[in-house]
Formats: structure tokens, C-alpha cells, sequence
């Protein structure tokens, strides 16, 4: 049998009331919500909206922890200390997007 993981990014147009705006191919998500055996949400909030207006269990539903790597933060210009912690996330990243593997 197939596992059908649905993964979830976000549910604002719904909750802005302007799902109905959008275009076709927005709907196809809401389709195949009730086909779907779990669910990979990006966020804590994606998780708790799916769960109040789609009523999906919790338990079927994998919540991505919600950060930022410290990469995408600015280093304010007084900022003097040492950066390796950043350089080696910046070079962790290179390697990631350089690497054979494809996500």
C-alpha cells in the first residue's frame, strides 16, 4: 500500500478569508488534504491551523521545528567578536546546496 505524506506550508489565505482569490491551482492543496495518511508541516502555526479548519488529528501531523539559521541574520556593524560560528554555518549551507544530493 501507499503512504501519502502531504507536506503543509501555510494557511493564510484562509485565514484572511481570500482562499476563494486565489488561483486554481491553490485549491488542489485543500483537494488533497482528506486523501492524505500524515502531513509535514512547516511550521507550529501551519500545524494548529490544519488541525482547527481541516480537523486533522495531531497525531498524523510531523511539525518541522520553525527557525532561521543564524546564516540569514544580520551581524550588526558594532558586532566585533569572533564569527566563526557563522562562517561555519555558511560554509555548511555551500556544502548542502553543492553537494550531488538533491532534495
Amino acid at each position: 500500500s501507499l503512504c501519502n505524506i502531504l507536506p503543509i506550508y501555510d494557511f493564510i489565505p484562509e485565514r484572511m478569508g481570500v482562499a476563494e482569490q486565489q488561483h486554481e491551482t491553490f485549491h488542489v492543496k485543500a483537494a488533497n488534504i482528506p486523501f492524505a495518511n500524515g502531513f509535514l508541516s512547516l511550521s507550529n502555526s501551519t500545524t494548529e491551523d490544519l488541525h482547527e479548519l481541516h480537523g486533522i488529528d495531531k497525531r498524523f501531523i510531523a511539525t518541522s521545528p520553525n527557525r532561521v539559521s543564524p546564516l540569514f541574520r544580520r551581524v550588526p556593524p558594532w558586532f566585533e567578536s569572533d564569527l566563526s560560528d557563522l562562517l561555519e554555518d555558511h560554509a555548511r549551507v555551500d556544502a548542502i546546496l553543492n553537494s550531488r544530493r538533491r532534495f
